[in-house]
């Protein structure tokens, strides 16, 4: 019996969101919504808002005055039918947020500072294993991965 409850755990963690979830959602151009939160209280809420679809929690490093901040984050794949920029109104309306990246199948993903105010962030990822290893821009953690969007022209 014990042998079963061991099977079960290691099904489980597998089943789980990882880095190969966020990898393959943003490399397969699939819609996401990654929110940067101010504090906890806010990823909190943020967590219960996207309760429908499957929330990864991660880490944001933010590029402030030359320094990079920790900032609780949270990644979710969402529907194809999902309005993204609803979204982000909703949640900067409702929670403290810092920063909100979405991306769907666009050229682009984009980075908004507030519900108005968004750039072209870059249409692919690059990650390492090492924080040493990332440019002093803003990036984020997932178990033992780095990640950060860039701009890749072929």
């Amino acid at each position: 019996m014990q042998q079963l409850k061991y099977i079960k755990l290691f099904e489980e963690h597998h089943e789980s969101s990882t880095w190969s979830t966020i990898r393959d959602v943003i490399q397969e151009k699939r819609p996401f919504i990654l929110v940067v939160c101010e504090d906890a209280d806010s990823c909190i809420g943020c967590r219960s808002s996207l309760s429908a679809y499957n929330v990864i929690d991660q880490t944001a490093y933010l590029s402030e005055d030359g320094e990079n901040i920790e900032c609780p984050s949270l990644f979710a794949p969402v529907n194809k039918d999902t309005n993204l920029e609803d979204m982000v109104k909703t949640l900067f309306n409702k929670f403290s947020i810092k920063r909100i990246v979405t991306g769907d199948n666009a050229e682009f993903i984009k980075m908004y500072y507030d519900a108005n105010n968004q750039q072209n962030l870059g249409n692919e990822l690059v990650s390492e294993l090492s924080p040493q290893s990332m440019p002093p821009d803003d990036y984020f953690k997932i178990d033992s991965t780095y990640y950060k969007f860039i701009n890749f022209n072929v």
